[in-house]
């Protein structure tokens, strides 16, 4: 895998006075243009509202969506956020805020039959995933795949580079979402532009292995998440110790698997983390070196690392084929 002067000739008793006037209205001058100056920087650099925006699936489910830009153009690294199953899109707001006040470019959508996302073409009954049967919550890969889709228009705009896109899935719907980076990176190039192969890291936020007909058991064997580690995607799990003792297993269960598949890679284990979190006065907290650390907090550390580790070799490209 392979940031005039103008010389005046006063008379001697004059000339002091004078220097101090000019002195001071120099000064107040360089304060006003100062403070202009600044306020245009930074109204320059105030960072984009959130906007709504609607994206539509190939088997035509329209998808609403936050979307948080950012002001680093084609230097800005992806995060698509995957809310858990049963959830919607505003459970993942702190994480979008803090993400996108670092520079990223943030995705959010509701997936379809979850919060907005209730309408698809041709069907008078509102979708609810309640009702789900096992084709259409698999459907859900759909919904990512379109998220994709918009984030590499994004890219051809030169908003953000896609070949750096991380994705963060909550709780059931991270199964969906080990599924699709695998089917991700299955894509090879077409005609010189990449299709494809574009995740760089995952986390996983108090993952379940399995949910009705899925299973996340062969997607933790795939190579990408416990071969060589030049050869892995980075990769971060987060337990949640207010979550029941299943839910606390599965997510360990997911790291400690990988964990020990990767040690038989020397360095396998370089792009590897896992983190347990509790609720303190309602934010998500880990505990690190006695220090409350906010989970919002460890992502964007994460999503740093992945920058750090595939900007150099990784860098923008145009992937429109005009």
């Amino acid at each position: 895998m392979n940031m005039i002067s103008k010389s005046l000739t006063l008379p001697s008793r004059y000339r002091l006075f004078g220097c101090a006037i000019v002195a001071v209205c120099l000064s107040a001058y360089l304060s006003v243009a100062q403070d202009d100056s600044k306020g245009k920087k930074d109204e320059k650099k105030k960072i984009p509202p959130p906007e709504v925006v609607e994206i539509r699936t190939k088997d035509e489910v329209n998808l609403t969506c936050t979307w948080y830009a950012s002001l680093n153009g084609k230097e800005a690294t992806p995060v698509l956020l995957l809310h858990d199953w049963g959830s919607n899109r505003k459970s993942m707001e702190s994480y979008a805020e803090k993400l996108q006040s670092e520079g990223c470019a943030v995705l959010v959508p509701d997936l379809r039959g979850h919060g907005d996302s209730t309408i698809k073409v041709g069907l008078a009954t509102p979708l609810n995933y309640e009702k789900f049967k096992p084709a259409e919550i698999s459907g859900t890969l759909l919904d990512i795949e379109a998220c994709k889709s918009f984030l590499t228009k994004r890219n051809n705009e030169a908003e953000l580079n896609i070949d750096l896109l991380t994705v963060v899935a909550v709780g059931k719907t991270s199964i969906l979402t080990m599924e699709w980076t695998i089917s991700d990176w299955q894509w090879a190039p077409l005609g010189g532009i990449k299709m494809g192969q574009d995740v760089k890291g995952v986390a996983l936020i108090a993952p379940e292995k399995s949910f009705r007909s899925l299973n996340m058991n062969q997607s933790l064997r795939h190579p990408l998440f416990i071969g060589p580690a030049n050869e892995s995607l980075s990769m971060l799990v987060f337990s949640d110790a207010n979550k029941s003792e299943r839910a606390v297993r599965d997510s360990k269960s997911i790291f400690e698997g990988t964990e020990k598949l990767r040690k038989a890679n020397s360095d396998g284990l370089k792009y590897l983390y896992y983190f347990e979190f509790r609720l303190k006065q309602q934010v998500q907290i880990v505990e690190r070196n006695n220090v409350d650390v906010p989970v919002s907090d460890i992502l964007g550390e994460f999503v740093k690392t992945v920058e750090n580790r595939f900007k150099e070799s990784h860098r923008w490209q145009n992937r429109s084929r005009n």
